[in-house]
């Protein structure tokens, strides 16, 4: 507001516009690139909060009693239901993972629930993007013939790249 009203004032003393104009051009922009930067944040945000995040497309079934598998995206819910799963099943010893990916902090704690449990990890199809996150908290890694591992630098939208190499230097304990 002050420098809006620092510039209108600077063309009613002078009557010169191209700088005043300039700098209220730069304040207008920079309130779009904030909006713009904002709106897609608090969207996630208010899904996740209201439960109704798309990530939350999973499955988490056992199998017998020494295999979970996690079939779908890294939502929010699932660090949690996996936990529930995992006190209530003493046995279990692998987890198949077998993902797109999803959100790159329930991967980040699912695999710390690997990592804690002291579980193996393996694929059947697949497990690209967060889900390698979550594969990397395993005791011992195994891929099925044919399956595939996907890893590519992190995406966190609206972070800074150094907040990013923060995560990054965070998570190289897995690797």
């Amino acid at each position: 507001v002050g420098c809006w009203r620092s510039a209108r004032a600077h063309v009613r003393s002078t009557g010169r516009q191209g700088w005043a104009r300039a700098a209220q051009c730069l304040i207008v922009a920079g309130f779009f690139n904030i909006a713009f930067q904002t709106v897609p944040l608090t969207e996630e945000m208010l899904a996740i909060a209201t439960g109704l995040d798309p990530y939350n497309d999973f499955e988490i079934k056992r199998h017998g009693d020494t295999v979970i598998s996690i079939n779908g995206s890294f939502g929010a819910d699932m660090p949690e239901e996996l936990r529930l799963i995992l006190d209530a099943s003493p046995s279990i010893q692998w987890v198949a993972l077998n993902s797109e990916g999803g959100r790159l902090g329930p991967a980040h704690d699912v695999g710390k629930l690997i990592e804690s449990h002291s579980l193996d990890t393996f694929t059947e199809t697949g497990c690209y993007s967060s889900c390698f996150v979550a594969f990397m908290g395993g005791k011992r890694r195994a891929l099925n013939d044919g399956a595939k591992i996907g890893v590519h630098r992190y995406n966190l939208r609206g972070a800074l790249d150094e907040e990013i190499d923060a995560v990054i230097a965070e998570n190289r304990q897995y690797f």
